[in-house]
């Protein structure tokens, strides 16, 4: 491709990048506006222009990749220290049976993301059954997880199985950890519940 036929194509691919920086400015301001040039230019200088703005198009991702790395470790220590104090709290409350706890808790307003934080934590403390669920942006995420002494007896997919539906969703996973999500916060408490007759079916009577 040379000449006027190098020029049109530089014009179409300039306004591609141009839409592409439009996107990546809604997510992040203040992002540097990519090079112009005013004027005519060749389709010598046309095609230079295209390479320079590919280049600080892929600068611009980079440094937003890296802002969004960050925020993702600053978020995670943020659950994780959360997760600590909570964790103690729901393992007091926990029921016992059969030598594991059971423990299912709504978590209400959390992010989805926080749920698997505190599951990880709460299997420090001991055998146990946990299933969690919350809700975020009119959804409710559900996450089930099992140690793997109560895994022999009841599994954390069954038990996403039996409680999804409750809240109009679905989900499934593997014996010591599922998740899944659904539409329905109304139905949280029939969730549990069915969760809870589960574990208690798998483990037998509490203390």
């Amino acid at each position: 491709v040379s000449g006027p036929a190098l020029a049109e194509w530089c014009r179409e691919e300039v306004a591609k990048q141009q839409e592409k920086w439009e996107g990546l400015a809604k997510r992040k301001a203040g992002i540097v506006p990519l090079s112009r040039e005013s004027g005519a230019i060749s389709p010598e200088q046309a095609w230079d222009l295209v390479k320079k703005r590919e280049k600080e198009l892929a600068s611009a991702e980079e440094a937003i990749r890296e802002e969004d790395k960050q925020a993702a470790k600053k978020l995670t220590a943020e659950w994780q220290k959360k997760a600590e104090a909570q964790a103690k709290e729901l393992w007091g409350g926990g029921v016992v049976l059969g030598g594991a706890r059971w423990i299912g808790k709504d978590l209400g307003e959390v992010a989805a993301g926080y749920l698997p934080v505190l599951a990880d934590r709460l299997k420090k403390e001991g055998e146990a059954a946990v299933f969690l669920v919350g809700r975020e942006n009119g959804k409710v995420p559900l996450l089930a997880v099992c140690t793997a002494e109560v895994a022999k007896k009841v599994q954390a997919g069954k038990l996403i199985q039996v409680a999804a539906p409750e809240v109009a969703g679905k989900g499934g996973g593997r014996p010591d950890a599922a998740q899944g999500s659904g539409t329905n916060p109304e139905g949280i408490s029939k969730a549990l519940l069915a969760a809870e007759k589960l574990v208690k079916a798998g483990l037998g009577g509490g203390a």
